[in-house]
C-alpha cells in the first residue's frame, strides 16, 4: 500500500518487513518504532487525545528552524553540540528529567507553543531502500509501547485494509517534520561556515536558594551577526534565514521567565 509525496514519497506498509530503526538508535521519547502494516494492525486503533505525560521528564525538546518564531514566544532556543554538527533544541526545563510546561495530569501549558517533535509522537517515519532518484522513501512506523494504542476504541488505522485518514494525516505530519529537520540543517550548516555560534553556559539560583546549572549550550553571536560581510548578509536574507536567527536571539529573553516557573513550581 503506497503513499506518494511530491517530495518525499513515502507509504504506509502492508507488511512489515522493512527495515526499522534499533532500540538503541531510538530517539527521545520512543521505545520502540514498528512499521505499521495493513497486515499485522488491521484492527489497530489510536486511543482518544493522549497526554504529554511522555514529556514530563524532558529538561529540552529538538527544534525545527520553522518553529523558531513560535518556540520563541515560550522558551529560550539553543544549539547543543553533537554529531557532526549541533542540534537546535527548546529548553523546557532547568532540571534534569523536569519539563516545567507539563503538570502532573500530563497538560501542556496551554498558552504556550508544543514542539512538533512531541505532537509527532507516537508516530515516526524510517527511511526504506535505497534513495531514489526523486527523494528518499519513508514508511510509517509507531512506537506500539507508548499507551497510545488499542484494539477496540479509538481511530483505526487501516480501513479495509488501505491506509485510514487518520493513519495518512499522521504520515503528512511526520514527512513535514522530515523536511524541517533537512531544512534546519541546511541553517546550522549557514549558522556554522559564517562562525555565528559561541558556546555560553548556564547558572542559575532559584528563591530557595538552590543552584542550577544546565548544561553548556551554544547560542548566536549578535555581535559577530552585526559584522558579517554584505555578500554573507546577503545569503542568509536571501534563504530566510535572518527571522530565524533574530528569533533565536530575542527567545534567550525567556531565561528569566524560565527561571519564574521553576520557581513557582519549588514553591508549589
Amino acid at each position: 500500500m503506497t503513499l506518494s509525496e511530491k517530495e518525499v514519497p513515502a507509504r504506509v506498509g502492508t507488511s512489515s518487513e522493512d527495515k526499522r530503526p534499533g532500540r538503541s538508535s531510538l530517539p527521545q521519547f520512543y521505545a520502540s518504532a514498528t512499521v505499521l502494516s495493513a497486515n499485522e494492525h488491521a484492527n489497530l486503533r489510536l486511543k482518544p487525545p493522549q497526554s504529554y505525560g511522555f514529556a514530563a521528564r524532558a529538561r529540552s525538546l529538538p527544534l525545527n528552524a520553522v518553529e523558531f518564531a513560535h518556540a520563541a514566544l515560550s522558551y529560550p532556543i539553543v544549539f547543543v553540540p553533537g554529531g557532526k554538527a549541533p542540534a537546535a533544541l527548546a529548553v523546557v526545563g532547568l532540571r534534569e528529567k523536569e519539563n516545567l510546561f507539563v503538570d502532573d495530569l500530563g497538560r501542556w501549558e496551554p498558552d504556550a507553543y508544543v514542539p512538533a517533535y512531541a505532537r509527532r509522537y507516537p508516530f515516526i517515519v524510517a527511511q526504506v531502500g535505497a534513495e531514489a532518484s526523486n527523494g528518499a522513501q519513508f514508511t510509517l512506523c509507531a512506537d506500539l509501547e507508548s499507551g497510545f494504542f488499542a484494539q477496540d476504541t479509538g481511530s483505526p488505522l487501516f480501513d479495509a485494509g488501505k491506509p485510514s485518514r487518520h493513519a495518512k494525516e499522521a504520515l503528512r505530519f511526520c514527512l513535514s517534520y522530515q523536511q524541517g529537520t533537512v531544512a534546519t540543517d541546511t541553517f546550522i550548516q549557514k549558522l556554522l561556515e559564517y562562525d555565528l555560534l559561541v558556546p555560553k553556559q548556564g547558572r542559575f539560583t532559584l528563591a530557595s536558594g538552590e543552584d542550577l546549572h544546565p548544561p553548556n549550550f551554544l547560542t548566536v553571536s549578535e555581535e559577530r551577526l552585526k559584522k558579517l560581510g554584505d555578500a554573507a548578509h546577503l545569503d542568509l536574507r536571501r534563504n530566510g534565514w535572518l527571522p530565524v536567527i533574530h528569533a533565536q536571539l530575542l527567545s534567550q529573553l525567556n531565561w528569566t521567565r524560565l527561571l519564574s516557573r521553576a520557581d513557582r513550581r519549588s514553591s508549589g
